[in-house]
């Protein structure tokens, strides 16, 4: 082969490599490795390559060395390429001073000299910052017309990302289904174009967007956002972060606040980047709002969102500054703050045409601004149940349970986030600080207990025997075994929250701070009432179809040994005692497989109730069976 053939044959293989999303390849064999790309129609590559991959500041280097050489007119298209991928790594990043800058020079250096293809990537690019700016009407316009100079280019890859750009507008203007149906065809087109890393991305972005709208629900979501998580590459740490994020607000929606929490505890230590990178540190800043809106309430998403407008009112961004602001208006009590958050977010749907529920729906006047939400888009079923649900509406309860938002339930009941027991027909609903579990097909007898231990006070043994068997005289034994019985079941039933069931002198009672809400089969509720008052009728009816400081604290839980895997939690610890005898705080941590501060903690309650006994002093403490616990 000729050298001139050789080096096109190798340019072509650089260039099918950056368009199937092989860029830590190309970084490494060219920028970072022994071969030198040679050909000037290289650069819009190693650029697009070095600027994918984070490292923007080189990939601006290498560019303006290029750009020096007297040989190479300004409109060329090689260096108008390069331009327009520089502009969306800039824009993809926050930095959008910058990517305007390179917009901008493409757009003057391409109406002198610039044929079909540059003007192409002139229009791709204004279309780029146009949507990443929140402009999404222009943004619109100018990828309709960089498709059209696509197909006068027969440039196949430009129709790609033109058609892909269209969908996501399309997404956030509200037409929700037509974008979806775009990013579609995109990925279509992608595959046949063997631009497999393209295609990998649009499955990530259907993904995200399927489970955020509500076309795919629940459980379902979970699921396959978790397999698409495992199919990114380890360097593409922006799938990476996108995915984690929907994840975490699809696992509180479900009503898993501790497993939504975790994952952002995670993404905030592993994988946002250090420094630029502004926008991804404003989208984790609302995760973390609205997963703490789920779990501890409103006034817990004030640091975050305090955070996140600090961070978004340098920058140009209407997109991130109309979410910002609906989280704003979720965070504030304040009816006059409010008024000017709804003007603002009028402004902005003004400019931007962001499509949202409430300025869908128009804003009635019994219709609290607390419906807003930060991702509510026309089309979305998911962010109009979440938005109904804000304003307090049983009547959705049933169609929070039929597509699997537990997260939700306390939410549409009007609950504040926290700890209750809600008996649904035959099922059990767990509710505690955003983690919300349903125990199925519960006895009638366990039901009738439950309800007796309700009201928040000390019931003695004679009135449990009483109120749940209809036996007046007790005797102790003979009716104490049937007691512990009963007790020791429900706490099975409560797993890690079974010392919500306390022991107390001669009785038993919930833990303080913990209420139980009687829900009807069509979703009439019993609002949570303090300890001793009269619980109140709500009326529910079947839901209508439609489609969130410092970090919560964290709560111990201690689980049982292996062998006595029917024992209540709160029971692991005595259990173990009574089986082998006084052990050292140290021994039974390391035995019940949980910290020994956590294991200490549950030691102290029990000592205090005298269940277990506390002996010696330091490292010479040892912990035995007390004298109340036949009582636990």
């Amino acid at each position: 082969m000729a050298p001139s053939k050789a080096r096109h044959a190798r340019a072509q293989s650089l260039a099918q490599r950056f368009y199937a999303g092989r860029y830590a390849d190309i970084v490494r064999e060219h920028i970072d490795g022994p071969h030198e790309a040679e050909l000037s129609s290289d650069l819009p590559f190693l650029v697009g390559a070095l600027a994918f991959v984070g490292r923007l500041e080189e990939a601006r280097a290498l560019f303006s060395g290029r750009r020096r050489r007297k040989d190479v007119p300004e409109g060329d298209p090689t260096l108008v390429a390069a331009r327009f991928f520089l502009a969306v790594a800039y824009c993809r990043a926050g930095r959008l001073e910058e990517a305007k800058r390179e917009v901008s020079l493409n757009l003057r250096a391409a109406s002198r000299h610039g044929g079909p293809l540059s003007r192409f990537y002139v229009l791709q690019g204004m279309g780029c910052y146009r949507y990443f700016t929140g402009r999404l009407r222009q943004a619109a316009r100018h990828a309709l017309r960089a498709l059209e100079y696509a197909f006068v280019a027969a440039f196949p890859y430009g129709r790609f990302l033109a058609t892909d750009l269209r969908g996501h507008v399309l997404v956030q203007l509200g037409a929700v289904q037509e974008g979806l149906s775009l990013l579609e065809t995109a990925r279509t087109l992608a595959g046949a174009l063997d631009l497999a890393g393209n295609a990998t991305a649009l499955d990530f972005a259907l993904g995200i967007y399927r489970a955020r709208f509500g076309v795919v629900q629940g459980r379902e979501a979970i699921a396959m956002l978790n397999d698409l998580q495992a199919r990114t590459r380890p360097d593409d740490s922006y799938s990476k972060r996108s995915l984690c994020i929907e994840m975490a607000s699809q696992y509180a929606l479900a009503g898993e606040g501790d497993v939504a929490w975790g994952l952002l505890e995670r993404l905030g230590t592993e994988q946002l980047p250090d420094g630029g990178d502004v926008r991804a540190r404003i989208r984790f800043l609302l995760a973390c709002a609205n997963v703490a809106r789920l779990r501890y309430g409103a006034p817990s998403m004030a640091p975050f969102v305090s955070e996140a407008r600090a961070l978004v009112g340098a920058h140009e961004d209407i997109a991130l500054e109309l979410d910002v602001s609906c989280m704003e208006i979720l965070a504030t009590d304040d009816a006059e703050e409010r008024a000017r958050i709804e003007a603002r977010l009028r402004a902005l749907h003004r400019r931007s045409g962001i499509s949202r529920v409430w300025l869908r729906e128009g804003r009635a006047e019994s219709s609290p601004p607390a419906q807003l939400g930060a991702e509510v888009l026309e089309e979305d079923r998911l962010g109009a149940l979440y938005a109904a649900c804000l304003r307090g509406s049983p009547e959705l309860g049933s169609r929070v349970i039929a597509t699997g938002h537990w997260g939700l339930l306390p939410l549409c009941l009007g609950f504040a986030p926290g700890r209750r027991l809600m008996l649904l027909d035959r099922r059990l609903v767990v509710e505690d600080h955003g983690n919300v579990t349903v125990v199925s097909d519960v006895s009638d007898g366990t039901r009738t207990f439950l309800r007796a231990l309700g009201g928040g006070e000390r019931h003695s043994k004679e009135d449990l025997l009483r109120l749940v068997w209809g036996i007046g005289a007790y005797r102790p034994d003979a009716h104490d075994p049937v007691i512990h019985t009963a007790v020791s079941r429900l706490r099975a039933l409560l797993g890690v929250r079974g010392h919500w069931i306390e022991a107390v002198s001669g009785g038993y009672q919930l833990a303080a701070g913990v209420t139980l809400v009687e829900l009807s089969s069509t979703l009439s509720c019993s609002k949570p009432a303090e300890v001793g008052a009269t619980p109140e009728r709500v009326p529910g009816a079947d839901l209508q179809a439609a489609g969130e400081g410092a970090a919560p604290p964290p709560r111990a839980t201690i689980s049982p040994a292996p062998s006595d895997a029917q024992v209540p939690e709160r029971d692991a610890i005595v259990a173990l005692l009574a089986r082998e005898g006084p052990a050292s705080s140290t021994e039974l941590a390391t035995r019940l497989g949980v910290s020994e501060m956590t294991a200490l903690r549950r030691l102290r309650q029990l000592v205090d109730q005298g269940v277990v006994r506390r002996s010696g002093k330091g490292k010479n403490t040892r912990y035995g069976i007390g004298s109340n616990a036949d009582e636990s």
